[in-house]
C-alpha cells in the first residue's frame, strides 16, 4: 500500500517544518511527501529546502488551496492520498492506522472517502480539550460514537435522497487535515473546480462532492492535531462570508449535479432556494449557539461583509425557527 501525503502551504513557514516532520516520522512511512507552496512570501521555501529530497516540492503562484491540492494530486502516484494543511500535524501512527483500516475491510477497489477526528491545539500545540468535528454524523444526521472501527456515513444513493429533500449536499466529514481517500476516489473528484478569488474551502468540495459519488466513512479516532493560531483562513474576519456567497450561489450547482447524474438522474442541487433547507435538522438545543452568530460577526467590526454576515445569520435563524415550529405542528396528534 503506497501513501502519498499532500501538504498545502501559504505563508505558514513558522509551522511548515513541524507539518513535514510529522509526516516523515510516521511509523508507516509515506512513499511521497508532496509539499505545494502556494506563492508564499515568507521563509517557506527555506524551510522546504532543509528537507532536501525527502519531500517533493511544488511551487505555484498564489491561487489558493484548491489549485494547490490539484497540483499535489497531479504529482501523486499513491494508492492512498492524505491531505495536510501546513499549520496542522499528523500523529505518529496515522498512516499505520489507515493502512490497517483498508486491510481490515475498507474496499480499495471502490471509491472511498474517509474522515477522522482532529484534536484542536493552541499555537504552541497545547491541548484545548476540543475536537474537529465536534461529533460525526451519518446521512440520517444521527451522531456516531467515538472509537471503534470505520463507520459508514453515507452511500451516493442516500446522499442523493438528502439532496432531493434538502436541495444541498451535507458536510459530513472533517477539515482538510482529517481527510484521506483512495486513488479511485481521487480519479472521480479531481481536479477540483477552481474559482479565482476563493482561497480556501477545498474540504467542503471534497466532502460534499464525495458524498454524492462515493461511499463515505468516518474513523472516529483523532489521528492529527488542528492548530488554532488566530490566523486560520476559515475563521478570518471576512473571507468565510465571501466564500459562501460566491461558491454556493454562483458556481457549484452544476459541478455537484454532474455527480448526482451518475446515480440519480433528475436530482439537482439548488443552493439559492435552500436557505432553510440546510437547517431543517437543527434541534432546539442548538439555538443558543446559533443565536450568538450575528453578534460574532458584528464583534469583528462594522464592515460591509460582517454586517451582511450578521443579517444573513438573522435571516437563517428566522427560517430555523419557522422550520422548528412547522415540525412541532406536524408531529402534533389531532385531537
Amino acid at each position: 500500500m503506497i501513501f502519498s501525503v499532500i501538504i498545502n502551504n501559504h505563508n505558514y513557514g513558522a509551522y511548515l517544518g513541524e507539518a513535514i516532520e510529522s509526516v516523515l516520522e510516521q511509523t508507516c512511512p509515506a512513499a511521497e511527501v508532496i509539499v505545494v507552496d502556494d506563492g508564499s512570501t515568507d521563509d517557506s521555501r527555506d524551510v522546504m529546502a532543509r528537507f532536501g529530497d525527502k519531500i517533493m516540492p511544488v511551487f505555484q503562484a498564489h491561487m489558493g488551496q484548491v489549485t494547490a491540492l490539484n497540483a499535489g494530486w497531479q504529482n501523486s502516484h499513491g494508492d492512498i492520498l492524505c491531505l495536510l494543511d501546513a499549520d496542522d500535524v499528523f500523529l505518529p501512527d496515522k498512516l499505520a492506522s489507515i493502512q490497517e483500516l483498508f486491510r481490515s475491510g475498507l474496499p480499495m477497489e471502490l471509491p472511498i472517502l474517509c474522515s477522522h477526528f482532529l484534536r484542536i491545539v493552541n499555537k504552541d500545540k497545547s491541548e484545548t480539550g476540543k475536537t474537529l468535528p465536534d461529533q460525526f454524523k451519518n446521512i440520517h444526521l444521527e451522531s456516531l460514537t467515538q472509537g471503534g472501527g470505520p463507520q459508514l456515513i453515507s452511500t451516493p444513493e442516500q446522499a442523493a435522497e438528502f439532496v432531493r429533500k434538502y436541495s444541498v449536499p451535507p458536510f459530513l466529514g472533517a477539515p482538510t487535515s482529517g481527510l484521506f481517500f483512495n486513488r479511485s476516489f481521487a480519479g472521480k473528484m479531481f481536479p477540483l473546480p477552481s474559482i479565482p478569488g476563493i482561497r480556501c474551502g477545498a474540504d467542503g468540495l471534497i466532502v460534499r462532492g464525495g458524498l454524492l459519488c462515493a461511499e463515505a466513512y468516518c474513523y472516529p479516532v483523532a489521528l492529527g492535531l488542528y492548530r488554532d493560531h488566530g490566523r486560520n483562513i476559515w475563521f478570518s474576519s471576512t473571507r468565510g462570508n465571501t466564500r459562501k456567497m460566491r461558491m454556493d450561489f454562483t458556481f457549484l450547482n452544476p459541478w455537484y449535479d454532474a455527480f448526482l447524474q451518475q446515480t440519480n438522474p433528475g436530482v439537482k442541487t439548488d443552493y439559492s432556494s435552500s436557505i432553510d433547507a440546510m437547517w431543517l435538522h437543527i434541534n432546539r438545543e442548538d439555538l443558543p449557539r446559533l443565536a450568538a452568530m450575528p453578534l460574532k460577526f458584528l464583534r469583528r467590526g462594522l464592515y460591509q461583509r460582517n454586517i451582511l454576515g450578521a443579517l444573513y445569520s438573522l435571516w437563517s435563524l428566522l427560517r430555523i425557527g419557522t422550520s422548528l415550529l412547522l415540525r412541532k405542528n406536524a408531529t402534533k396528534t389531532p385531537s
